[in-house]
Formats: structure tokens, C-alpha cells, sequence
């Protein structure tokens, strides 16, 4: 009985870090909160059915790859170039180097840059460069609707 008040608390903690990760680039966020789930198994009687971590898995990968991808295609949304998009993918890799900071920058410096690169004016390119960031903010409250969606799971399942 005492261990499940240990995994509970992890479980809990994990569920914070999520939801803080959410906001701050630095931390994976619905990677912890997802942690959160597999410190249920555990706790006894408190199993998650497998159907249920099989569809937390799926939508975990599916928001990973969303969010990755939302800047570039918010640069594609903002009327951007294949070039742009492409900066835009290689500035979130590059942003991840310079977290946090990075993370927002490199998506709108990268749409910024490819954009220019690619022949566009700075007007186009700075459209372009805030779709980059409008995908961010997109990218981020999928990561935070997740971290609720596991958070309800974790509490009512």
C-alpha cells in the first residue's frame, strides 16, 4: 500500500512537469506526462487496460510528429515557399540546440531566412516567418490538450 503512494506521487510529479513542459520548450512535456501513465501499473488495481496505453502511445507519436512539423506548415499556410518550410525544419533542429529560446526563434528565423534564400522579399518572408510561429503556438497547445487528456486518464481511469 505504500509503494502505491509512491508511484502515485511520480506519477503526480510527472503529470506537473508535463503540463510546465508544455510551456517550456526545454522539457518534453507530453513525454512526462505520459511517464505519468506507466506509473499506474504498479499500483495495485489501478492497471491501465492496454487498449488504453496503446492509444496513449499512438497520440503521443502523432502529436511528436504534429508539433515538429506545425511551424513548417504554418510557414506553408502563410503563403511560404518550399524554401521557407524547409528553413523552418532546420531551424527547429538547430533551435533545439539553443533551447528555450531557440525553440521559438529557430522556426521563425529559419521560415525568415529560407524565405529570403529562396528569393522571396522581406515582406513575404516575414509572413511566412509568422506562420512559423503561429504553427508554434498551434504545436504547443496540442502538447498542452495531451497533457490534459493524460492528466483525466491518469485521476478517472
Amino acid at each position: 500500500m505504500e509503494m502505491d503512494y509512491i508511484w502515485f506521487s511520480l506519477g503526480l510529479l510527472a503529470l506537473i512537469i508535463g503540463l510546465i513542459g508544455c510551456f517550456v520548450p526545454i522539457l518534453p512535456g507530453p513525454v512526462f506526462a505520459y511517464l505519468a501513465l506507466w506509473c499506474r501499473f504498479p499500483m495495485k488495481g489501478e492497471h491501465l487496460s492496454p487498449r488504453i496505453m496503446i492509444c496513449a502511445t499512438g497520440a503521443l507519436a502523432v502529436i511528436l510528429l504534429l508539433d515538429f512539423c506545425a511551424s513548417s506548415f504554418g510557414t506553408k499556410k502563410f503563403g511560404g515557399s518550399r524554401c521557407g518550410s524547409v528553413g523552418c525544419l532546420i531551424g527547429t533542429f538547430v533551435g533545439l540546440f539553443f533551447a528555450p529560446y531557440g525553440l521559438i526563434l529557430g522556426p521563425l528565423l529559419g521560415a525568415f531566412g529560407g524565405e529570403l534564400l529562396g528569393g522571396k522579399t522581406r515582406r513575404q518572408a516575414t509572413k511566412a516567418a509568422i506562420g512559423a510561429f503561429l504553427g508554434f503556438i498551434f504545436g504547443t497547445l496540442l502538447k498542452f490538450v495531451l497533457c490534459l487528456l493524460f492528466a483525466w486518464v491518469f485521476f478517472f481511469f
